[in-house]
């Protein structure tokens, strides 16, 4: 079996009925050709420019009737506004007011009061995107911007599919039927608002048409357009999503490893090289900043948490590329998946993952085409499509107890959401279904092929859109929006510019669990709809600086409140419903206390109680402890009631930083123990600090000082027998752990 060589040249005459088209972009042909062909394989025409004018005109149109969207008073209408697409929002509503800036550190004054929110922890991308979207909210208000971006994505996705058929020469309706088809596969309807920047997947037509040429290409060097749009689309892919960057780059790598083997061309690898080097390039450039950041002031381990088990629930399940979700319109197909749904055990981004019937279709044509050519070995033809071998590569990979999963075992788990990589077969499925009706159908009259391919859209989107949102839906997200709207005017009507609001419940900003009714990013209700007031919520936790705001929420109102006050805050924000009892009882425990004036929501669901802040605010004493990093040797965390376990499985070490210019003192607090007897002795930069000997079952409190270099400092946990199973507990193998580990400036940075 051999790689798939580029076509021969086509007959220069226009209109050939014998030109087919090829499944991989063909190079430049030398200088001595009889028929010099173009160096780029397509160029704009009148015909082009018309038929990529009507996609977008019908994309816009198939989304404005599918998200009633088509009068301009319905884009102010809020199409989600909780949960994810909150955090979206906010991205959004940062970028409109200038605290979102591409490349640049990410940090918003108006977040994470006393301090600015740090959002320089969280790898973001799309950046470019969320600013260009926070101008339209400054223009057009934020909803409005959420619901351009949203049809911003299926447009995008649809030039680009259009271009890349167009590159590889495959007719111009069958272009535009994939293109249609792509656009509104259910993968991008599914993300919505809430994974908005998941949806743009403009870039995967362009990492498959690069990766095939690079892979089989007749002949590839830095040179010509080809080489450029391949430059271009890795850097391009290195800002975007990291799922799309992380497939792109297996593809990339394996097709380049294979070509390499079978032409041993140095050259071949050296323009590989170079794509690489950009799409390194642009990963670097969108993250920048959290590279800089953590570089400075440590690592922050909670910022962006994954764990084994988010691999194997949010693994792809190759059934769900088949069945559609429970909404669709065909009655006994929504109720097989509803089944579906009632008896499975993994219960993860469910129906994502949906091919919708063309392009699943297209992948069973895929796949007998690609079986029938092996088993007729002798009779192979000199090119044989990449589509196939692909297509195994993305499952194999994706799937529960796949190639991620395996990853996952040893510790890279970032990527836990493997059944996005669905869109991968979504685009080779449709790029082929498109390369062979584009070959079926050159002896066809124009109005037989285009009338099919109109049809097969039709039918194509008739089964992938789904159905328009219920008013009950929308009126219940246009009261929520029209309540906060209110609620923030009485806010800023009342209190003074700039003032400081502490908000409970403490939540985290990122991956936070629901608190009662109180779902993740609710408390960014009144940042959306205020101009001028600072909130406690919205920083990316896990760094100490932000230890304060728990802390401080653990304590009675009666010490809380004054404590507030002393840190400048001008109310108390409570929402509701993270309470059983609404929160009456916290609200007649402040009353005693005073606290009487209240700004309250119409629908009952946030409060504010004003509060008298200090004229000359202190802040929080939240630098006093160091940042601290679990380095080599620890297996598992526990979390109990007291705080966390930190398990090791043997000698660990933990880094800490010291944030001063000059040595600092630090208090080292924790309390450790182990399930077994043995000898623990703690080190810190080659001396023992401390050392015992513990009994089976034993806890002990440890409490030393050392004398921190400015940076990073490690400290060594050393034992002297292996690990042990615990008897009562399905656990692996630990030795011994600690529980709060602390490292305190001592003296204090303030009194």
């Amino acid at each position: 079996m051999s790689l798939p060589h580029s076509p021969e040249p086509a007959n220069p005459k226009r209109g050939n009925p014998h030109r087919q088209p090829s499944d991989v972009p063909c190079p430049a042909q030398p200088a001595h050709s009889p028929h010099r062909r173009r160096r780029f394989p397509w160029r704009w025409s009148l015909p082009g420019l018309l038929h990529l004018g009507a996609i977008l005109a019908i994309v816009f149109v198939v989304w404005g009737l599918a998200h009633d969207r088509l009068s301009p008073k319905s884009w102010s209408v809020p199409s989600e506004y909780v949960g994810d697409a909150a955090q979206m929002l906010t991205w959004i509503q940062a970028a409109s007011e200038g605290h979102f800036v591409p490349f640049c550190s990410r940090t918003n004054p108006r977040l994470g009061a006393p301090y600015q929110a740090n959002w320089d922890d969280y790898p973001m991308y799309e950046v470019v995107l969320i600013s260009f979207l926070g101008l339209v909210a400054r223009w057009f208000g934020l909803i409005t911007a959420g619901a351009f971006g949203m049809v911003l994505s299926h447009l995008t996705s649809a030039i680009s599919f259009y271009l890349c058929c167009r590159l590889l020469r495959f007719r111009r309706e069958w272009a535009a039927a994939g293109s249609l088809l792509w656009s509104f596969t259910y993968y991008h309807t599914f993300r919505a608002l809430g994974h908005l920047m998941l949806s743009y997947d403009y870039t995967v037509p362009l990492a498959m048409v690069c990766c095939w040429w690079l892979t089989a290409g007749r002949r590839i060097a830095p040179r010509g357009r080809f080489f450029w749009l391949c430059l271009g689309s890795g850097l391009v892919i290195g800002m975007g999503n990291p799922y799309n960057l992380n497939m792109w780059l297996q593809l990339l790598c394996w097709g380049m490893a294979l070509r390499f083997l079978l032409f041993r061309r140095k050259a071949d690898l050296a323009v590989g090289a170079l794509v690489l080097a950009a799409t390194t390039i642009g990963f670097l450039l969108a993250n920048l900043n959290t590279f800089w950041y953590q570089a400075l002031h440590g690592g922050n381990q909670l910022a962006l948490v994954r764990e084994y088990k988010q691999l194997e629930l949010y693994a792809l399940k190759p059934v769900e590329l088949l069945l559609p979700p429970p909404t669709h319109r065909i009655t006994y197909l929504a109720d097989v998946s509803r089944r579906y749904a009632m008896a499975a055990w993994v219960h993860g981004e469910m129906f994502s993952p949906y091919l919708g019937v063309v392009a699943a279709a297209s992948l069973m044509w895929m796949a007998g085409e690609f079986g029938l050519r092996l088993l007729n070995l002798r009779q192979l033809p000199r090119r044989l499509s990449l589509h196939a071998p692909q297509c195994l590569w993305v499952l194999l990979y994706a799937t529960l107890g796949g190639g991620n999963c395996l990853l996952g075992l040893f510790g890279i788990t970032y990527f836990r959401g493997s059944n996005r990589y669905s869109i991968f077969l979504s685009a080779i499925g449709l790029l082929f279904l498109v390369s062979r009706m584009s070959a079926i159908t050159r002896r066809w009259s124009k109005l037989a092929s285009y009338g099919l391919a109109l049809g097969l859209a039709g039918l194509g989107l008739l089964d992938q859109l789904p159905p328009q949102p219920g008013t009950s839906a929308q009126q219940t997200a246009v009261s929520m929006v029209n309540n906060d709207r209110a609620f923030g005017q009485k806010l800023e009507a009342i209190l003074p510019h700039g003032a400081m609001i502490f908000q409970l419940p403490v939540m985290n900003f990122i991956d936070a669990n629901p608190i009662g009714e109180c779902m993740p990013y609710e408390p960014v209700r009144p940042y959306l709809w205020t101009k001028t007031l600072r909130f406690s919520f919205g920083s990316i936790q896990g760094r100490t600086r932000e230890d304060w705001q728990t802390q401080l929420a653990l304590l009675p109102l009666e010490q809380s409140v004054p404590q507030l006050e002393r840190y400048g805050f001008s109310a108390l924000y409570i929402n509701r419903k993270a309470f059983k009892d609404h929160n009456e009882a916290t609200l007649r425990e402040l009353a005693k206390l005073g606290k009487t004036r209240l700004i309250e929501d119409d629908a009952r669901e946030q409060v504010c109680v004003l509060l008298d802040p200090s004229p000359n605010p202190t802040m929080p004493h939240s630098d006093d402890a160091a940042q601290v990093l679990y380095k080599s040797g620890w297996a598992f965390v526990e979390i109990c009631p007291e705080g966390s376990w930190h398990w090791a499985h043997g000698d660990a070490a933990v880094c800490f930083i010291n944030d001063r210019k000059e040595r600092c003192d630090f208090r080292v607090t924790c309390l450790t123990g182990s399930l077994s007897p043995r000898r623990l002795d703690i080190q810190f930069e080659g001396q023992t600090l401390w050392t015992q000997e513990l009994a089976a079952k034993q806890f002990l409190p440890v409490d030393f000082r050392v004398s921190a270099q400015p940076g990073r400092n490690y400290l060594y946990f050393k034992t002297d027998r292996p690990p042990v199973v615990p008897a009562d507990r399905q656990v692996v193998r630990f030795a011994q752990g600690v529980l709060n580990l602390q490292f305190l400036k001592d003296p204090p940075s303030r009194p």
